[in-house]
C-alpha cells in the first residue's frame, strides 16, 4: 500500500473486540466485507475492505443495501428508500427477511462487532416494541414454513404475507428479492404463468433496487424474462 492507502486504512475504525490497540489485523476484522454473493452478512473466503463503504453505520433497519457484484469487482451501495438531505445513510450488518428480534440482533451486533444498536427500531419501547416483535417472529416463521413448503398456492401467500410484514417494518423490500423468485418458480410450477410474470418484474424490480442495472441476478433475471416473453 502507499503512504496515502495505508493512512486510509488505519484511519478506519477497530473494534474493542480485536484488540484495544490499532493494528493491520484488528482494521480488517473489524471492517472487512465479503466478496462474494453472500451480501446480507458480513462473512465469505473472499474478503475486502473498502475506504468509504466501511464508514457506513449499521442500523437493523437501513435505508441503503450494499452488495457485491462480482462482475464489475465493487462493492456497491443503492438506496433501498428514499433519503431525506441531511439523513445518515445506513446498510444492516445482520438482519434480514428471516426475522430476527431485538436481543438476538443486540447479541449477534455485539458479539460480532462489539457494539449495541441504538437505532429506532432497537428504541422501541412497550406496544411498538411487543408489536414488532410479533411481526419479526411471524417472519421467521415464513421462512421456515417456505423451506418445507410443496403447496404453489400457499408458497405465493406465504411470500405475499412476509412482504406486507416487512413493509410494516419499514425494512427494506429488496431484501424480499430471493422470496419473491420464490414466488415466480411456485406460480410457474402451478401453470398460472399470469401470476409468474407478476412476480418475476417484482423480483427483478428488487434486484435493480439492490444492486443497480449491472447487478449479476438482475441481468440473468431480465434475460429469463426476455426469454420466455415476460419482457
Amino acid at each position: 500500500l502507499s503512504c496515502a492507502q495505508r493512512a486510509s486504512y488505519f484511519a478506519l475504525s477497530q473494534s474493542s473486540l480485536h484488540g484495544h490497540e490499532k493494528s493491520a489485523i484488528g482494521v480488517w476484522l473489524s471492517n472487512a466485507y465479503p466478496t462474494d454473493d453472500a451480501d446480507e452478512e458480513r462473512s465469505g473466503d473472499g474478503q475486502a475492505v473498502f475506504e468509504q463503504i466501511c464508514r457506513l453505520n449499521h442500523s437493523c433497519h437501513p435505508n441503503c443495501h450494499v452488495s457485491w457484484n462480482r462482475i464489475t469487482g465493487m462493492q456497491t451501495v443503492h438506496a433501498a428508500q428514499a433519503i431525506k438531505q441531511g439523513e445518515e445513510i445506513t446498510v444492516a450488518y445482520v438482519g434480514g427477511c428471516e426475522g430476527m428480534l431485538r436481543a438476538e440482533r443486540q447479541e449477534s451486533l455485539i458479539g460480532k462487532f462489539g457494539f449495541s444498536c441504538a437505532c429506532w427500531a432497537c428504541d422501541q419501547r412497550g406496544m411498538a416494541l411487543a408489536s414488532s416483535e410479533e411481526r419479526q417472529k411471524r417472519l421467521r416463521q415464513i421462512s421456515d414454513e417456505l423451506l418445507l413448503c410443496c403447496v404453489p398456492s400457499l408458497a405465493l401467500m406465504l411470500v405475499t404475507e412476509q412482504i406486507k410484514l416487512v413493509r410494516l417494518e419499514r425494512m427494506p423490500g429488496a431484501w424480499c428479492k430471493t422470496t419473491m423468485v420464490h414466488a415466480f418458480s411456485k406460480a410457474s410450477e402451478a401453470g398460472d404463468f399470469v401470476c409468474a410474470a407478476r412476480w418475476a418484474r417484482k423480483a427483478s424490480k428488487c434486484m435493480r433496487i439492490a444492486g443497480g442495472e449491472d447487478a449479476p441476478d438482475y441481468q440473468q433475471m431480465c434475460k429469463m424474462m426476455c426469454e420466455v416473453g415476460i419482457i
